[in-house]
């Protein structure tokens, strides 16, 4: 089994989760996760002692508890990149919005792009219900839910 290490984690995520995990002591509603946190490694630590004083060759128990130690932490480093992102001078929704929306338009390359007449034709379009209403005719067909009291023959 692979040990836990920095060297299978990377840098970015315990990096990320040591300042998350800063910023959540601070914060009351994330007292939950840092005792799930404790007792992750009060659990650790004990299996890990356990495991030595039988002369296992590996503590596999508590190898698998660290990796248990991963969720935690990866909330942790959520709530720092929130941190960072809510104090940020571009808003998330407005950058989350521009790159979605960047990603979609490369995803359908061959969709010509929308012209102002096509727009104009458009809004044109939808004004004849609202041109017909004052005359009905006895054979006009009527949109009752979206027009209300609009006919159209």
């Amino acid at each position: 089994m692979l040990q836990p290490s920095l060297a299978v984690l990377g840098w970015v995520f315990p990096v990320l989760a040591v300042v998350g995990l800063v910023w959540a002591i601070a914060t009351r509603r994330t007292q939950v996760t840092i005792t799930f946190l404790l007792a992750i490694v009060v659990q650790t630590i004990t299996l890990w002692f356990m495991s030595k004083s039988i002369g296992a060759e590996t503590p596999y128990m508590a190898y698998k508890m660290g990796y248990l130690a991963i969720y935690p932490l990866a909330i942790f480093g959520a709530l720092a990149l929130h941190a960072v992102v809510s104090r940020s001078v571009l808003p998330v929704q407005t950058a989350v919005g521009c790159t979605s929306r960047c990603w979609a338009t490369r995803a359908v390359p061959n969709e010509p792009p929308r012209s102002i007449a096509s727009t104009r034709a458009r809004r044109s379009a939808n004004g004849w219900p609202r041109a017909d209403a004052a005359t009905p005719s006895p054979t006009a067909t009527c949109y009752p839910m979206k027009f209300a009291g609009t006919c159209r023959s």
